[in-house]
């Protein structure tokens, strides 16, 4: 079996693996391995993204008409399932009230929320949520770093690697809208990394701690534990064709940490796992809408939105996407990365296979999933060919419930992450030459990486939350706030409402929505008090202008709607009418 070869010995890794005294080695690797890179990615991200620092404690890093405030509300619900209402937190009655939802389907991010039960004991949802979008690109930063180091033992091209994957353009063009699920991607390398580790060197631990790798990767986020899955596959692939072992993974010395990792991921993630494929099955999820969500080959070449001169390549991008471009789509991989690849493929003789080949065929791989169900190149389809997402989806139905092969992008910047460290780590050796195009390479990284500015949000709340804060217990049908801002006032006022998006409903669920629509359009608000339970009506003072974010309720009722003995305002603010159902007064 092919074993790494030592550690090159130089630098602040070198200097920590030289070290005689065990205390002062612990010390110095702690303060190498860990300490340095985590301050390096902190102030990277400060300095990429300032002045966002600066509203740390007054806005939210994120915009108002995305998913970011449904992310924040994440974590408030989270805390309070578990440390008020003492109940699991993957049903809820505070949206589509009265009769809940499921939120096994949705992007919950349940780890995210853990943390925020510690930080907001000591932080306001506000800050919580902004410490935890940090903490996603440090944390991404150090595990790449980690895993990077690992396969090429160079310090500093792997310090480079983890900066590639930890700011890339797929995260940041999910940073814009607040997607702290998709930014959770920091398990995803730990998980490589010791999936590796049990491949070519089988131990149990190894085998442990990918699976509870795999699991953190659960509770951040579907897509993740999925990218997880998809990796293993593939490299467990390019190992049995390396050793040429059709049967090598059940087999000694691999088979018992294997099954230490399949007990552990099934004892860890298959209870959840289960019970989300047990209510797809019962009362099946709608499936994605894919508008907007097609990758052009191009898009890998072309700069997205989410770089900071990307108005240079705006043609460019009407041109591949005439139609409409989302800023999902930003996911560049930069020419300075294209040219590193090339110098490993170019030089490969230098570099060990485990350097170059699996992540090759990763990076490879990855892409053309991403792609999606059809391949498009410069604005044209070519659906005669058969793409890989396609075969994916028969051997993983699951895939269907989303739909949105670009989140497999990630990968592709790991795999890039690792290509990179390892090319650099080359050229490094090759002398003065090879340093100075180095050099030249991460300065291009770096200014290919340059993210445009990102958006804080600062929370104005209306007269009406502040007086549904001090009501009694009731379901609030608000349609004064974008769908997106009702989460963030009911985070305050911690009414149960009506509506209410979530990313994937149930038939049933959607079924009674449409119902609950009906019963508004024709005032039926008898109805909606006694069936429905709702006690509070808040309509907006003028029809909204603007097109509605998704999951709304637009246009339904708006202005002042007349009083009657089931219904009574209650409330007039510059923006609102609050009303109250029912005989019951304020």
């Amino acid at each position: 079996m092919p074993k790494h070869p030592p550690p090159v010995k130089r630098g602040i890794a070198g200097a920590a693996l030289q070290n005689a005294c065990p205390i002062r080695r612990k010390l110095s690797l702690l303060a190498g391995f860990f300490v340095f890179p985590c301050a390096f990615y902190l102030a990277c991200f400060f300095i990429l993204t300032f002045p966002l620092v600066t509203t740390f404690s007054t806005h939210y890093f994120f915009n108002l008409y995305d998913d970011g405030p449904q992310n924040a509300w994440n974590i408030w619900w989270l805390n309070k399932a578990i440390t008020e209402l003492h109940q699991l937190p993957f049903y809820t009655t505070y949206l589509n009230y009265p009769g809940g939802v499921s939120l096994l389907g949705h992007t919950l991010t349940p780890l995210n929320g853990l943390f925020g039960i510690v930080l907001l004991r000591f932080f306001e949802l506000q800050q919580t949520f902004n410490l935890l979008f940090i903490f996603t690109f440090v944390a991404s930063g150090l595990s790449a770093f980690a895993l990077a180091f690992y396969v090429t033992r160079a310090y500093w091209p792997s310090i480079v690697g983890g900066y590639l994957f930890a700011f890339c353009s797929y995260r940041f063009s999910h940073a814009v809208n607040g997607h702290l699920n998709l930014l959770s991607t920091e398990w995803i390398p730990l998980f490589a990394l010791f999936w590796m580790m049990l491949l070519e060197r089988p131990r149990i631990p190894a085998a442990v701690a990918a699976a509870l790798m795999l699991f953190l990767s659960l509770l951040s986020d579907y897509y993740c534990f999925i990218n997880c899955l998809l990796f293993g596959a593939l490299s467990g692939l390019w190992w049995t064709a390396r050793e040429k072992k059709p049967l090598g993974l059940l087999r000694p010395p691999l088979r018992t940490p294997l099954l230490a990792f399949l007990a552990t991921a099934l004892v860890s993630s298959g209870p959840i796992l289960f019970a989300l494929l047990k209510e797809d099955m019962a009362d099946p999820f709608r499936r994605a809408r894919l508008a907007g969500q097609q990758l052009d080959l191009m898009d890998l070449f072309v700069y997205g939105e989410t770089f900071r001169f990307g108005e240079w390549a705006q043609a460019l991008r009407r041109q591949i996407h005439p139609a409409a471009y989302n800023i999902g789509l930003s996911v560049y991989v930069g020419w300075s990365v294209v040219v590193l690849v090339a110098l490993l493929l170019l030089l490969r003789k230098q570099a060990r296979p485990q350097e170059r080949q699996p992540w090759l065929l990763g990076l490879v791989a990855f892409a053309l999933i991403s792609l999606g169900r059809s391949l498009w190149v410069w604005g044209k389809e070519f659906p005669e060919l058969l793409m890989p997402y396609r075969l994916l989806e028969v051997v993983l139905p699951p895939l269907r419930i989303s739909g949105r092969a670009n989140r497999q992008m990630i990968l592709v910047f790991l795999m890039a992450a690792v290509l990179c460290a390892a090319s650099l780590s080359m050229l490094w050796r090759r002398g003065v030459a090879g340093r100075l195009a180095g050099g030249f390479l991460i300065a291009l990284l770096v200014v290919e990486y340059l993210p445009a500015p990102l958006a804080a949000s600062r929370i104005e709340v209306p007269a009406y939350v502040i007086a549904l804060k001090d009501a009694p217990r009731g379901g609030v049908l608000d349609m004064a706030a974008s769908s997106s801002m009702a989460f963030v006032y009911q985070t305050i006022h911690q009414q149960p409402m009506a509506f209410g998006f979530v990313a994937r409903f149930s038939r049933s669920a959607t079924r009674e929505r449409v119902r609950m629509k009906a019963r508004i359009r024709a005032r039926k608000f008898g109805v909606l008090s006694n069936q429905y339970r709702i006690r509070y009506l808040v309509t907006p003072k003028q029809r909204f202008v603007t097109p509605y974010p998704r999951g709304g309720i637009p246009h339904l009722l708006y202005g002042q709607v007349e009083e009657s003995d089931q219904l009574k305002l209650i409330l007039a603010d510059q923006t609102a009418y609050l009303y109250q159902l029912g005989n019951p007064t304020l």
